[in-house]
C-alpha cells in the first residue's frame, strides 16, 4: 500500500517552502491559472511576486489577503463583510461568463 501523497515534512512545512516546491512545478508546467482556497490565498500572492511570468491568473476561493494590502482597502477582510457582499455581487453582474 503507498503512502499519504504529500512529503513526510507535510505537517511542519513552511510557507516558503509550499511557494518554491509550486514555483518548481509552474516552471515546469509553464504559466497557469492557480486556484487558492483560504490561507492557501497566499501562496499564490506569493507565486505572483515570485514568478509572475508564471501566474496567468488566480481564482481565489475565500483568500486571504495580501500581506501588503492597505487595511482599508478589503473590508471583509477586517470584519466588515456586508460591503464586501454587495460589492461582490455587483462584480459578478459586471464579468460576463466566460470571459
Amino acid at each position: 500500500m503507498a503512502g499519504p501523497p504529500m512529503p513526510e515534512d507535510y505537517a511542519t512545512m513552511s510557507l516558503q517552502h509550499a511557494v518554491d516546491d509550486t514555483v518548481v512545478l509552474l516552471k515546469k508546467i509553464g504559466p497557469s491559472v492557480v486556484l487558492v482556497h483560504s490561507i492557501g490565498g497566499m501562496v499564490g500572492w506569493k507565486l505572483c511576486e515570485t514568478v509572475p511570468d508564471q501566474v496567468v491568473a488566480i481564482i481565489g476561493v475565500a483568500p486571504v489577503p495580501p500581506a501588503n494590502m492597505p487595511k482599508d482597502s478589503f473590508p471583509a477582510a477586517f470584519g466588515d463583510r456586508t460591503k464586501l457582499q454587495v460589492e461582490w455581487h455587483g462584480w459578478c453582474r459586471a464579468v460576463p461568463a466566460g470571459g
